[in-house]
């Protein structure tokens, strides 16, 4: 432990176990801990989100980490502390998720940085240099498909819509019902097309469709 005066003795052990006569006590201290712990690792990449998603950093130290702070900011000016962790295990080397609940944040940029804190009471930096990752806070949906159009053949039914303008569109979904007030059953995966083929249908019955369209943030 940095900063820390330890004693000694030195005995003798000969091959037959014994312990010889203990020398005089001395005395060492080691030397103060200057040294700031530095962030090595953190993510996920940047990415848009819409509810929540978990941060994680890695911190490492000459000697041992005590405390990861989590903190955010939307102008990378003010920072707000929203999480931490205290570790009592005197590792070099620590790790540690925080789950981030977006419920009460605006939309747009949302930055997110860690802060390590060593036994000795040095800090990684928190200066305009220090590492943190940016994402893109997203509540909005894209709008609806257009165009929306089904066309019975002989033994399925084709379906058509014209690609939304947003540009983080995701995927799209359709569900067909035997009503048009009636229970909508998803019948495609994802899909990156503007059309699909719905091959499970019967003669002679009407089919209802819905197109629905996510965002990257997972917004319906």
């Amino acid at each position: 432990i940095p900063n820390t005066t330890y004693c000694y003795r030195v005995a003798c052990v000969d091959v037959r176990s014994n312990v010889g006569v203990y020398s005089d006590e001395f005395y060492a201290t080691t030397s103060a801990d200057t040294s700031a712990p530095v962030i090595t690792n953190q993510g996920p990449a940047s990415a848009r989100y819409n509810k929540a998603f978990t941060y994680y950093a890695t911190a490492r130290d000459d000697s041992d980490i005590k405390c990861i702070y989590i903190e955010v900011s939307t102008d990378l000016k003010e920072w707000t502390l929203i999480d931490k962790k205290e570790f009592t295990d005197h590792s070099s080397m620590q790790e540690y998720s925080s789950r981030i609940e977006l419920d009460n944040i605006a939309e747009g940029s949302l930055y997110v940085r860690a802060i390590a804190e060593d036994f000795s009471g040095n800090r990684s930096n928190t200066g305009a240099s220090a590492p943190y990752s940016e994402y893109i806070v997203d509540k909005t949906a894209p709008a609806a498909p257009k165009n929306v159009t089904a066309n019975g053949k002989n033994g399925y039914v084709s379906i058509f819509w014209t690609m939304g303008s947003e540009a983080d569109i995701s995927t799209y979904t359709v569900y067909r019902a035997l009503s048009l007030d009636g229970d909508y059953t998803q019948i495609s995966s994802p899909l990156t097309a503007v059309s699909y083929h719905d091959t499970s249908v019967e003669e002679g019955i009407t089919y209802f469709y819905k197109v629905v369209v996510s965002d990257r943030a997972g917004n319906v």
